[in-house]
């Protein structure tokens, strides 16, 4: 779609005029150049400056694009050997989480050490309209001779903004059985998450997954965007629900209109395990605006669980770690948008339409 815009200008009388109009007035004048205009604008505007610029110039300036593209290329290998190491070390790292699992789970319980840690003082802000007695009243009602640490992973998300939003009260059932969530690298191009689960009343598997994979070959189309791996595909499992305690949907009453009778019609509704069942068309070409921001906060979850959430769960329980979310769909359809830790979030540009359909019968295992 044609994207229509104006360029500023600078140097013409009615600019002066303006300018020494806001300077009367006490005002600072309007500030204009590239770094103003939308990123769009800006992106035409120094491709046009390229145009006129005298053709020797121009000609270097294909020779340090060649250049660029160079150190894109080493990039991939960079990122490539950092994606080994993470396999590699997640042997060290799995040794600590089997032993917060132990401990959360109540299997064993630790001696009691002192910190070794400092802990940052907290400035004391007003608390809004938020009732802290009320929301701290579960909490102070839990009893002393409790096991482990009681709806660990539930606190966790409903502390996380981007996934507490996907959540709606009957999911809390089901999550207070969470036990762990792990993450396991198949291939150095993907990674997969685990989420286990007691024996619970709602489905039967003891473990449910999502697969994510990532690209870290040069897009030839945009290459020099290159900032590292990019998730680009999600697959979920299948999820062995329990007769009516499916979650993610709901049995509504619905009359006709024609003949007035009552009929009972089956809806999706809100809930955090709608995360297992990834939209299936995951195509640029054949995915509609809706689905591309279902797929970028989906990407945006799963990037999140592996490099915050998974490593740091104390963190976010304890309120040390706090996500600052912005809200993903702004950059829906921007192949550029990219995260923290190296990671891209990227809506995918083309390539097999997979999704939810494919799934692993070795990762969702029902007993």
């Amino acid at each position: 779609m044609e994207k229509k815009f104006k360029l500023a200008k600078s140097g013409s009388a009615s600019d002066t005029d303006e300018s020494n109009e806001c300077n009367a007035m006490g005002k600072p004048p309007e500030k204009i150049g590239p770094a103003y205009m939308d990123a769009y604008e800006r992106r035409v505007f120094l491709n046009e400056m390229v145009k006129v610029l005298p053709e020797p110039v121009q000609d270097r300036i294909v020779v340090l694009k060649n250049i660029q593209l160079e150190h894109c290329k080493i990039d991939t290998e960079f990122y490539t050997e950092v994606s080994k190491l993470e396999k590699k070390f997640l042997e060290r790292f799995e040794e600590l989480y089997q032993k917060r699992k132990d401990i959360i789970t109540g299997k064993v319980s630790p001696a009691k050490e002192t910190a070794k840690y400092t802990e940052p003082p907290l400035e004391i802000i007003d608390k809004g309209d938020y009732n802290f007695d009320k929301l701290l009243k579960p909490f102070q009602n839990i009893p002393r001779d409790i096991q482990g640490i009681p709806d660990f992973w539930l606190t966790v998300f409903k502390n996380i903004e981007l996934i507490s939003d996907t959540m709606d009260t009957p999911d809390e059932a089901a999550l207070k059985c969470l036990t762990d969530v792990a993450i396991e690298y198949e291939t150095p191009e993907s990674f997969i998450l685990k989420f286990h689960f007691d024996e619970n009343e709602f489905f039967s598997n003891d473990i449910l997954t999502k697969q994510y994979f990532m690209r870290f070959h040069l897009d030839p189309n945009d290459p020099f965007h290159f900032e590292g791996p990019e998730i680009y595909k999600s697959i979920g499992c299948d999820i062995k629900w329990k007769r009516n305690k499916n979650l993610t949907i709901q049995t509504i009453k619905k009359r006709s209109i024609r003949t007035g009778k009552k009929t009972l019609k089956t809806v999706k509704c809100n809930s955090f395990f709608n995360f297992f069942y990834p939209p299936i068309e995951q195509n640029d070409e054949l995915t509609d605006d809706d689905t591309k921001e279902i797929l970028a906060t989906d990407f945006s979850i799963g990037h999140m669980f592996r490099v915050r959430i998974i490593p740091k769960a104390i963190l976010f329980y304890t309120g040390d770690m706090i996500e600052d979310y912005q809200d993903v769909s702004s950059d829906v359809g921007d192949s550029n948008s990219n995260s923290d830790e190296n990671y891209n979030i990227k809506i995918p540009s083309g390539g097999s339409a997979e999704g939810g359909n494919i799934v692993d019968p070795n990762q969702c295992k029902s007993q």
